[in-house]
This record gives C-alpha cells, sequence and structure tokens, in this order.
C-alpha cells in the first residue's frame, strides 16, 4: 500500500451523533489533517456538522449516507464505530481502504486495516480518544510516528467566531451588572452542567443546586449554568421551587446574588464560547464535558468509576459516583459534593484553574 506524492483523500464516518463522542473526535481530524496534509471529509450527523461549521481543519463537512461517501473515492475511510453492521456499511461504499477496530468482518476483507482494539493488551488502557488517534496511525505507521511529537494536539480547539464571544461577553457585562459584581475584578467563572441523558451516574437537581450554592460561598467564584430550550424552564422552576423552600440547608441569597443562567438555542458553538470563558467545568460524563476537553478548559468530571478509562479527560479530576442517580442517597450525594469543592479549591490554590475579568 504505498503511497503516491498525490494528495491523499481521507473521510472519517462518524455515524454515532451524540455529542460526547463527536467532541473526542476532534483531535484524530486535526492529526490526519497536519500528519497526511490530505483532503479531510467528515462524514458525519447533525450534532457533528454543527460543530464543525467553522473549523478550518476539515475541507469538507458531508451527511453520513452512502451516496455521499462515494462522491469523493476516498483513498481511506475511518470508521468511528466499529460494530459489526458499520463495518458492512463502509465495505458497501467505494472507498478503497477502510480502518476499523478488528473484527471477524474486518479480518475477512482485503480492503480492512483494523486494529486490534479489542485483542491486544497494549489497547487496554487506551481511552476513545487515543483509540481514534490509533485509527489515524494505522494510515502509515511510521509517517504518524515521525509527525506526531512535533503536534500540537492543542491547537485542535473548535473555533466559535468574534460573534458567539461577543454574545458571552454582553451577557456577563448585563448580569455583573444587574447583580452588582465587580467586573474589574478577577474572579473564576465556574460552569455546571447539571444536564445529562447518556450516562446513569449523576447527582440530583437538588444536588446540583446545594452544588451552585456552595460554590457561590467562594468569595472569588461565580457559578455559571448554560441551558437549552428542552430543559430550561424545568430547571428554572426547580431552582425558584429550592430558593423558596423553607427547609433550605443554604441560604438563598447565595445564589441569586451570583448565579448566572444563559438560556442557548441549541447552538453548539455558542456553548463553546461559554466554555471557553469558564475556568472550570463540573459535569457528569456527556457531551459538555468532552467540548472543554477540547477547549483545554479544566474540568471535575462526576463519573462512575468505569468511564475514569474509557471517557478520560485531558485533566482527570474526578469525583467517583457509585451509586446511580435514581438511587443515590443524600448521603452520598452530599459526599460528592463536598468532595467537588475541596477539590475545586485545590485546583484554585494549586494554580490550575485561569482566572479572569469581564474586560479580559
Amino acid at each position: 500500500m504505498a503511497h503516491s506524492s498525490r494528495q491523499l483523500t481521507i473521510g472519517v464516518i462518524f455515524i454515532q451523533n451524540a455529542l460526547g463522542e463527536c467532541a473526542i473526535g476532534i483531535e484524530s481530524l486535526y492529526a490526519l489533517k497536519h500528519i497526511y496534509s490530505c483532503k479531510l471529509i467528515v462524514f458525519a450527523q447533525p450534532t457533528l456538522q454543527n460543530l464543525l461549521r467553522e473549523c478550518d481543519f476539515v475541507d469538507v463537512v458531508e451527511p453520513c449516507t452512502k451516496q455521499a461517501i462515494n462522491r469523493y473515492c476516498c483513498d481511506y475511510a475511518l470508521l468511528t464505530n466499529s460494530k459489526t453492521m458499520h463495518i458492512r456499511f463502509a465495505l458497501s461504499t467505494n472507498a478503497k481502504y477502510i480502518v476499523c477496530a478488528t473484527k471477524l468482518t474486518s479480518l475477512l476483507s482485503w480492503r480492512c486495516k483494523s486494529v486490534a482494539i479489542y485483542m491486544w493488551k497494549k489497547y487496554y488502557n487506551y481511552d476513545e480518544r487515543e483509540i481514534l488517534l490509533a485509527y489515524a496511525r494505522a494510515i502509515n505507521p511510521k509517517l504518524y510516528d515521525e509527525k506526531i511529537p512535533l503536534l500540537d494536539l492543542t491547537q485542535s480547539k473548535l473555533p466559535y467566531g468574534k460573534r458567539r464571544a461577543q454574545v458571552v461577553q454582553d451577557y456577563l457585562a448585563k448580569e455583573f451588572a444587574h447583580k452588582g459584581l465587580e467586573s474589574s475584578k478577577p474572579c473564576y467563572l465556574i460552569m455546571v452542567n447539571p444536564f445529562n441523558n447518556a450516562c446513569p451516574y449523576s447527582l440530583t437537581t437538588q444536588g446540583f443546586i446545594t452544588l451552585i450554592d456552595k460554590i457561590a460561598q467562594i468569595p472569588e467564584c461565580i457559578p455559571l449554568v448554560v441551558t437549552f430550550d428542552k430543559v430550561h424552564k424545568d430547571f428554572m422552576q426547580e431552582l425558584e421551587s429550592s430558593l423558596d423552600s423553607t427547609s433550605l440547608s443554604f441560604q438563598p441569597q447565595n445564589i441569586k446574588s451570583k448565579l448566572i443562567v444563559f438560556c442557548n438555542d441549541g447552538d453548539l458553538l455558542q456553548l463553546c464560547a461559554w466554555i471557553s470563558k469558564s475556568s472550570c467545568v463540573i459535569s457528569p460524563s456527556t457531551g459538555t464535558l468532552h467540548l472543554a476537553c477540547n477547549q483545554r478548559v479544566p474540568t471535575i468530571a462526576l463519573y462512575p468509576e468505569y468511564d475514569m478509562r474509557r471517557w478520560a479527560t485531558h485533566n482527570k479530576r474526578y469525583v467517583i459516583l457509585h451509586t446511580p442517580r435514581s438511587s443515590i442517597t443524600i448521603q452520598e450525594e452530599q459526599k460528592a459534593i463536598m468532595q467537588t469543592i475541596e477539590m475545586l479549591r485545590t485546583m484554585i490554590s494549586n494554580g490550575e484553574l485561569e482566572s479572569n475579568t469581564l474586560r479580559s
């Protein structure tokens, strides 16, 4: 499979649509483009199409259909999800070679360059990001090994544009003025994401509200929640109900005077802009967390233990949840909240978080 001097056309087939899986694959796209100097085509579902609208290291974004794939006659097509049905789908296209995990279907086809992620011990501790990079390496291991040490993968951050950054700045200015917060004083904007469908392990909404209260008690911290249409009304109702309750274990004024809530319109790049402005993102195992990793914003991940391997974060700061949200006890939740606050304070004192001002 010697390579000629002509430019390779490499396609990446993202059959999955989950935000986390899409965000975690961005580094491999950056690596493919810069290691192979290829024409890079991404065949994607709507979530990734949304994320890549302003990405300058992807040449073309197309729907994930056989018709679209066949238009480009790819030299290589990387399959990010190697279920047998997906391998068969990739083999039905006119891509010359398919890069995927080793399965019986891929072993039986000369067109497949498979990576034995389920068979070789060396891959056992690979997280999802490392697996996708291993697929990129399979195209030309020698060239990959020469170039990857020289590549700065922090440059794979998704661009979100000046307009979205200005939305963040303007909204913060309005909220700071409304709440009487000092716009010139350095602070830590701490994004708390209470929303999660994919993973059953998380805090309850009331638990997140308690967490927000404790963040608000740290003088230099401003808690932030970015909602979206489907959850905004329910979250605000539960927040207001909690603040009006007479049986609170905290002072409602802590939240009322500091919490900033922004209702996003579904624009994932606007979410990126908010994440980028944040000093830290606290979230269960879901897409917002992995967008924060892409933006190289420090995170605290509220994880079941098994997610630490496959869905590892860049800074590897975890609070382990041993019980699903549906059955978590008050004691377990309170322990997780205190561990999160302790970890946040440690990160601040260690200089792991970047403070900013409204004017920055």
